[in-house]
């Protein structure tokens, strides 16, 4: 699995392209595909700008405007309560703001103390495999409906497409059907090339 290049591995990609480099060479320099590199160079001779990869995950919402800011102060300051009772307060008079941007707000005032379970940033990576079929993994299931109780399903999955690539149905897990369903992914794997 490689992740996708940075900003700074994409400046020079674009670089060594523009010097005249092939792609295979600097796909392979840089540990990444190269139709990867090839994407990048198409979208840069079309446009003119090379790709600079964002921030992962949705966009942030708009600040809060200031009359919405007032409205949940005037309701805290009336009944002081946690965001969620305050957010049902809002709601009952009439005014819809969310529980996040009610939150925003009363952390901006100094009315809560910081989470960080609610700041923590998601770790969000992309890969792209070099080929399939590069790793594979096993899995099995016993079978729990009556006309197949006892039997287990030993499945071989490729991790890149995540396709079935060989499966049996045996009476034990492992020792007698191993042989079997590699036979059947060998075949497999010969009818797909």
């Amino acid at each position: 699995m490689i992740p996708k290049l940075a900003d700074k591995s994409i400046r020079y990609t674009i670089w060594q392209l523009e010097k005249g480099r092939g792609t295979k060479v600097v796909s392979e320099e840089l540990y990444a595909t190269q139709r990867h590199i090839q994407r990048l160079w198409a979208e840069c001779c079309k446009t003119g700008t090379f790709h600079v990869q964002g921030r992962a995950g949705r966009p942030a919402n708009p600040p809060p405007s200031e009359q919405e800011i007032q409205v949940v102060l005037d309701v805290h300051n009336r009944k002081p309560e946690g965001v969620v009772r305050t957010a049902k307060r809002l709601r009952k008079e009439g005014h819809y703001t969310s529980r996040n941007c009610t939150y925003s707000i009363m952390k901006s005032k100094d009315m809560l103390a910081g989470s960080t379970v609610k700041t923590k940033q998601q770790r969000c990576v992309r890969y792209e495999r070099i080929c399939p079929n590069a790793i594979w993994h096993t899995d099995w299931h016993t079978m729990k409906y009556s006309r197949m109780k006892g039997l287990n399903l030993i499945t071989y999955l490729d991790d890149a497409s995540r396709c079935v690539t060989g499966a049996a149905l045996q009476g034990s897990r492992l020792c007698q059907c191993r042989g079997h369903v590699q036979i059947g992914c060998k075949q497999v794997l010969a009818f797909r090339r």
